[in-house]
């Protein structure tokens, strides 16, 4: 693990949060986890289209995850639904920006730009937003100002402004056990360097902001099902849903990759995720 200073907190903290795909020389194809079992994707997607969220977690730099990201997208709209793809890309204040996209009034490299003031890996995430502009799927921006999610894994709740607290979730380090398990070994031998609640309290904040956000949008949009594209780590159960569950009653699904940093010592269940995504990338439709 690499060397964990302060100043590089916010890289650090974005590193440990992806996962790394398992290579897979046979059929690509999905793990459900209630019953062990494989489904093809029209099965899965069958299912999909029943709840109001779908998380699908990734590792920011695989190609396969974002292709299978897309795949997906792509299968639910052929279904019908009305979707609107949630980024932890964008910051919530990026929102005209994400509009002016959907609405076809950024050229591309307009939009690239504004893209890389937020996220790197441009050409990984091109296809799933113009796929989401020809489609006239709206993006929608839930992340937090990293400014806010440095200061706080250095100095912790108790460094912010009365003024910046009005405008975040009421947070602090209360996470499930599992939960807690993740954010040590993620934070490894560095507790000395930084407060394991200073680090709990910043991850705890970044998943309660995407929350908000997206149940934000959700009440304003109703008639939406809305996909959230998101860090392995903020996507499973145990993180940006669990922080759902608590402002609001949706039915959603959890897909992650079928990665290392989450299942090191521990077993995946279905407290974790729905499915997994095993294979290089998920096969076609049939």
């Amino acid at each position: 693990m690499r060397k964990f200073t302060i100043p590089t907190i916010i890289i650090f903290l974005s590193l440990i949060f992806l996962g790394i795909f398992v290579p897979n020389t046979g059929k690509a194809h999905i793990l459900r986890m209630a019953d062990k079992t494989t489904p093809g994707l029209e099965e899965v997607v069958d299912d999909l289209v029943q709840v109001r969220i779908v998380f699908i977690g990734e590792s920011h730099g695989s190609p396969e995850h974002h292709r299978a990201q897309l795949r997906i997208i792509q299968a639910l709209k052929e279904k019908g639904k009305k979707l609107a793809v949630g980024l932890e890309m964008f910051q919530s204040e990026s929102q005209e920006v994400l509009d002016q996209w959907t609405a076809g009034k950024l050229k591309a490299r307009e939009f690239k730009a504004a893209f890389e003031e937020n996220w790197k890996y441009w050409d990984l995430y091109r296809e799933i937003f113009h796929y989401a502009q020809n489609q006239d799927i709206p993006l929608v921006g839930l992340n937090v100002d990293r400014s806010i999610i440095r200061q706080v894994a250095r100095g912790g709740l108790a460094s912010l402004r009365k003024e910046q607290l009005e405008k975040l979730p009421v947070t602090s380090c209360n996470v499930s056990p599992a939960y807690e398990q993740y954010i040590r070994r993620a934070l490894g031998g560095h507790i000395k360097d930084v407060p394991f609640k200073n680090f709990c309290e910043a991850q705890l904040l970044w998943d309660m902001s995407m929350a908000e956000n997206l149940v934000r949008f959700m009440r304003e949009n109703p008639e939406y099902t809305v996909v959230v594209l998101a860090g392995e780590g903020h996507s499973w159960k145990h993180a940006i849903p669990a922080q759902v569950e608590k402002k609001a009653d949706y039915t959603y699904r959890v897909l992650l990759p079928k990665e290392i940093g989450l299942s090191r010592k521990n077993k995946f269940t279905e407290d974790d995720a729905d499915y997994l995504l095993l294979g290089l990338e998920v096969a076609p439709l049939h």
